[in-house]
């Protein structure tokens, strides 16, 4: 086990002695190299020693820990700081951890500490190991910066990286005034109808649009770029100024009548700096999906995001996930859970709700179809229990998991066919279509949303099973169900008409003489 540093400061000879003598350090990570009793000796130790932690008491008579804390980071910025109070400092010792402070420790002291102290070990030791992978690219690749760059961004708009970690380490390599530079994102593929029907030549296609596109952006601009998981091209393209944003959209149109084939593409507004880098990539991946849809290319349109939308939860996303699972689709899945991710961000604390929400009422989709063995419920009570031990960023990956995990055990224990299949989601929208004949604005976009299909999808499938389009079973439908009132009730045309969701009488005579053939009114007589 590699030992961290620890300088332990209390004012108080006896818990001083205690806490170093008493605890075995060296069982949880820790080389006790120094203790102090007092703030300015403490200093002189971190100047001596430059610790990994230093455990100090708030409220001390030469120097308060508060005090401590800000004047070592001068002197050692990577020094860690744990902080002990009395429950009448709580909230001094809250402001110290608003000052980096790892956590803080209530006395009197016991084996609790231990705990505590465990966890400021292995987050230390966590990031001792990224530092160290940031020193070995940087030492491999101090004669190439590109690379280097585009490692370091490429895992930044992952969240792999802080943006802290991003600015420090990328500072290194470059003088560029990073920071004050626009910035867009830009995402590329070929039309994926190439791979489809043109599968021997969709590699080929990709390949020339890739480096068609690199070497374009390069003529004008500075870039990063790098591959999704999906295979579409990501540009970070460096504007400069906000101005030049126009000729890379222009250079964008033109990629169709220079290749020749269709390609999809997407592409983010101009954002300042880092922080606006990472805002253009999520927009331009939200862009990207919808773009997919409907086999065009995107652009954002500059109307600014209204604040109270960020935090509301996705639930048409989450909808093209439970799609995919009943469907099975992976690669379908994979989209729809980046997409739904692009949704997230907003902070820790409503990522994990977002998430949490998510896998309910996914498992109650496993519940009401199938797939919902022993082995996925252990995995998604495994899950909910996580939820507050874990990062939201771990909990993407469990979630995401477990549901690649159900798709697997619903392929290999699929109950029928795969026409039965799709005729289980036609009957649902069947049913629920009977149910609300009386609305008038029953739509497909309705009924696909009740069965957790995408209406593009759904009216495909629809069609398929009943040989007809949505629209003409549902006017057919209600004209049945007008035909029954006929002959059944004394309701008049007006109020037949409202009973199936037509609010326009004379609307209603014309749909009905053209799919039945004959006049409401001349029907009724000719059957009774």
């Amino acid at each position: 086990m590699q030992l961290l540093k620890l300088i332990i400061v209390d004012d108080e000879k006896i818990i001083l002695q205690g806490m170093t003598t008493t605890f075995d350090w060296n069982s949880i990570g820790f080389s006790v190299v120094g203790t102090a009793l007092n703030g300015e000796d403490a200093l002189k130790l971190v100047e001596e020693e430059i610790p990994d932690v230093v455990l100090t008491d708030i409220r001390m008579k030469k120097m308060d820990g508060i005090t401590l804390m800000e004047r070592a980071k001068s002197i050692s910025p990577n020094t860690q700081f744990v902080v002990l109070s009395a429950y009448k400092d709580f909230e001094y010792a809250q402001r110290a951890c608003a000052l980096g402070a790892l956590g803080y420790i209530v006395k009197p002291v016991n084996d609790e500490m231990l705990v505590t102290m465990k966890k400021v070990y292995d987050h230390c030791i966590a990031e001792k190991q990224k530092q160290a992978v940031f020193d070995q690219w940087k030492e491999l690749l101090v004669d190439n910066k590109e690379s280097f760059g585009s490692y370091m961004i490429e895992h930044y708009l992952a969240d792999e990286l802080t943006l802290d970690d991003i600015r420090g380490n990328y500072a290194t390599f470059t003088k560029d005034e990073v920071e004050r530079h626009n910035y867009t994102v830009l995402c590329v593929d070929v039309d994926i109808v190439y791979k489809i029907k043109e599968y021997s030549e969709f590699s080929a296609k990709r390949f020339a649009l890739f480096s068609y596109m690199e070497k374009k952006i390069k003529e004008k601009y500075h870039m990063w770029t790098y591959k999704i998981p999906d295979g579409a091209g990501i540009f970070i393209v460096d504007l400069e100024d906000h101005d030049k944003l126009y000729n890379l959209k222009m250079l964008v149109n033109n990629v169709h009548h220079e290749l020749g084939f269709d390609i999809i593409s997407s592409i983010s507004k101009a954002f300042v700096g880092f922080e606006g880098m990472k805002k253009a990539y999520s927009q331009c991946m939200q862009l990207y999906s919808l773009a997919c849809e409907l086999e065009t290319d995107l652009e954002y349109n500059a109307v600014e995001e209204r604040e109270e939308e960020e935090n509301r939860y996705p639930y048409e996303r989450e909808r093209r996930i439970i799609s995919a699972i009943r469907k099975n689709d992976e690669e379908l899945l994979k989209e729809a859970f980046i997409e739904f991710l692009t949704a997230l961000g907003r902070s820790e604390s409503t990522d994990k709700i977002f998430l949490h929400q998510l896998a309910v009422h996914v498992e109650i989709m496993l519940k009401e179809t199938y797939g919902l063995n022993d082995e996925v419920k252990a995995r998604l009570q495994e899950f909910y229990g996580s939820l507050f031990k874990y990062s939201a960023s771990k909990l993407f990956n469990m979630c995401y998991e477990i549901f690649l995990y159900a798709v697997k055990v619903r392929k290999d224990s699929i109950p029928y066919g795969e026409e039965q299949f799709y005729n289980e989601y036609v009957n649902t929208a069947c049913v629920f279509i009977e149910e609300h004949l009386d609305e008038e604005g029953l739509s497909i976009g309705r009924v696909a949303e009740e069965v957790h299909l995408n209406p593009v999808y759904f009216g495909r499938v629809f069609r398929s099973v009943k040989n007809m389009s949505f629209k003409q079973y549902l006017l057919k439908q209600k004209v049945e169900r007008a035909k029954k009132l006929l002959l059944t009730t004394d309701a008049n045309i007006m109020e037949i008409s409202c009973a199936v969701g037509i609010s326009n009488a004379s609307y209603f005579t014309k749909l009905f003489k053209q799919i039945a053939g004959i006049l409401p009114s001349d029907y009724k007589e000719k059957n009774t």
